[in-house]
């Protein structure tokens, strides 16, 4: 559930900026590629308070820019019943096809993952985002009346 201002909310009650890793895609096919890290960069260094910086692959982003990631809080959507909608992202199918196939991004592409699906399952087979996670908030999407 992206756009939806989760993490401008958060900022807002901890009084701090909010800086989107999304502001600064450069519009390559691929998410992680796509990122200016230079602007980047220049942005979460000269900032000289605390921030919460939001986006897809965060820790790859971070150790990308050579930065720490001090509290690492991972945001899950599930069902009121408690599905985790992205499971096949996160624990699953994709995420044990990519680990399986030495993690490469031809061979996903062959089953027709997306190219953010295809970062997204690299990702969490390298970091391991949901389990390494200081917090792990559910984000509970019940439907429309």
């Amino acid at each position: 559930m992206s756009g939806v201002g989760k993490s401008r909310r958060v900022s807002k009650h901890l009084g701090m900026p909010v800086v989107s890793v999304d502001d600064f895609l450069t519009g390559n096919r691929r998410y992680i590629e796509g990122i200016d890290y230079n602007r980047l960069a220049s942005v979460v260094r000269v900032t000289p308070q605390p921030m919460v910086i939001e986006g897809c692959c965060l820790l790859e982003v971070a150790k990308r820019l050579g930065e720490v990631v001090d509290l690492h809080v991972y945001v899950r959507r599930v069902t009121e019943h408690g599905f985790w909608h992205d499971r096949d992202v996160g624990e699953g199918e994709m995420l044990e096809y990519v680990i399986r196939h030495n993690r490469t991004v031809a061979r996903a592409a062959q089953v027709g993952f997306s190219n953010l699906d295809r970062d997204l399952a690299l990702y969490h087979a390298e970091f391991r985002p949901y389990r390494s996670a200081d917090l792990v908030l559910d984000l509970v999407e019940r439907p429309a009346d």
